[in-house]
């Protein structure tokens, strides 16, 4: 738990400068991609939660080998690497919580995948496959067509840099 805990904190790094890409406007990146960026690893950060929610909390509870940290050297480390001794004027209580303010994650919905769902339902029906009354309103993903259209943005930008 804990080397997937300590993933999250530095992908908040790569989180901070897709944020700074998507608003550079010498980029001209898609502009829904600003969302993207916002929320970059929501859905796994809150499947991490969940899986996670009523374990033993290593940065609280001292940390144990089941956690993930070895020896007392160790959490002493990981709960400075956090800064940790700030948590209770910045009112954090958890790791959970550390993790959701770190990644800005408030609970709200996640808008990527409702625009994804939105547009993957649009191209059923381009394609004449309406949805039929009983179907839920959120088509399955079809990862080759999410894969063509991340690369069609992802050309549309690199012709747009030369």
């Amino acid at each position: 738990m804990v080397v997937v805990f300590y993933s999250f904190c530095i992908q908040s790094f790569v989180r901070i400068i897709l944020q700074e890409l998507v608003r550079d406007p010498t980029m001209n990146i898609c502009s829904h991609n600003e969302t993207a960026a916002k929320e970059y690893l929501y859905l796994p950060l809150r499947l991490f939660i969940a899986i996670s929610y009523g374990s033993s909390d290593p940065l609280i509870s001292g940390g144990t080998t089941e956690c993930g940290i070895q020896g007392p050297e160790d959490y002493q480390q990981a709960r400075k690497a956090v800064a940790h001794n700030e948590w209770d004027s910045k009112g954090i209580i958890s790791s959970e919580d550390y993790l959701k303010r770190l990644f800005e994650d408030d609970g709200s919905v996640i808008k990527v995948l409702e625009h994804e769902a939105a547009y993957l339902s649009k191209e059923e029906t381009r394609r004449g496959r309406p949805r039929k009354r009983d179907q839920k309103e959120t088509p399955s993903v079809n990862r080759v067509e999410m894969q063509e259209r991340g690369d069609l943005c992802l050309k549309k930008n690199s012709q747009a840099m030369n």
